[in-house]
């Protein structure tokens, strides 16, 4: 994620207690009594001496492999990487009545991937309807606390991409309900093509998961961040933060001091300029 959601979460955790020790290489682990030696050194191009830390525990986060070993897949002609099955954007095998979904493929290692794949599998195995799956706009939500939610492009995907965009923010300080509830850190960042239209949100911050489900129906949709804006959200509900991020930039677009100008010319407006 990029790093203006993520230091909400690293702020939480340091808050309580949590102490962070960011790039850094360990070199090497021991075990001293009842107790674990973590040693480790900067990546860094100024990389210091060796330092250490010690705990009652290590918990150690490898990502995640397939587990098709021994299911003798290659002798039937089924490529795999990393364990997982290799399929096309149609969901089969390199033997074409053969199809792999969820997991077992390893696109995207979450649930509701899983069950979309699933849901194209029975349309064309049950129904014969043709079909493929698109990935480019798929949702996900990280249980973290405050939760950091996404879908489409953020800062660093449009970056890697070569994707021009514009850039709006809302925090969850502007809105009445996260007031209400003592949950006022975070934000909206919505990211915007040259035609206005929504190509990425994220939210991090209370419930963000629940909240992103608006920029479901729009992101890469062709529609336009004033689409957002339009409904009447109900209040106070932490998913006025949409409108008020729409607000933000269309706000200085309607009440800048040319507009101010017009409005005073046709007819009389006596705000200040």
């Amino acid at each position: 994620e990029d790093n203006d959601m993520t230091y909400y979460v690293q702020k939480k955790l340091s808050n309580e207690g949590a102490e962070l020790l960011l790039g850094y290489n360990i070199t090497r682990i021991e075990r001293k009594g009842n107790k674990k030696v973590v040693y480790y050194k900067s990546s860094g191009t100024e990389a210091g001496g060796e330092q250490s830390v010690t705990g009652d525990a290590i918990l150690i986060g490898m990502g995640r492999m397939g587990n098709s070993n021994g299911l003798g897949l290659e002798k039937i002609g089924i490529e795999t990487h990393r364990g997982f099955i290799k399929v096309d954007n149609s969901l089969r095998t390199a033997l074409k009545h053969i199809m792999a979904i969820g997991d077992a493929n390893g696109q995207y290692l979450f649930t509701h991937v899983a069950g979309a794949e699933g849901s194209l599998a029975v349309k064309r195995t049950a129904l014969h309807m043709p079909g493929t799956m698109n990935y480019t706009h798929v949702p996900w939500c990280t249980y973290t606390s405050p939760e950091i939610a996404s879908i489409g492009y953020n800062e660093k995907r449009a970056e890697k991409a070569g994707v021009q965009y514009k850039k709006v923010e809302a925090d969850f300080s502007d809105i009445d309900r996260a007031h209400a509830e003592d949950e006022t850190e975070g934000k909206i960042k919505v990211l915007l093509d040259k035609k206005d239209r929504v190509i990425g949100t994220q939210i991090v911050g209370p419930q963000a998961g629940e909240i992103l489900l608006p920029s479901l129906l729009v992101t890469g949709k062709k529609f336009k961040l004033m689409d957002v804006m339009s409904p009447i959200y109900p209040y106070p509900t932490l998913g006025e933060i949409h409108k008020k991020a729409a607000s933000n930039y269309y706000g200085p677009k309607l009440f800048n001091s040319k507009i101010r100008r017009i409005l005073r010319f046709l007819f009389h407006y006596r705000g200040k300029i």
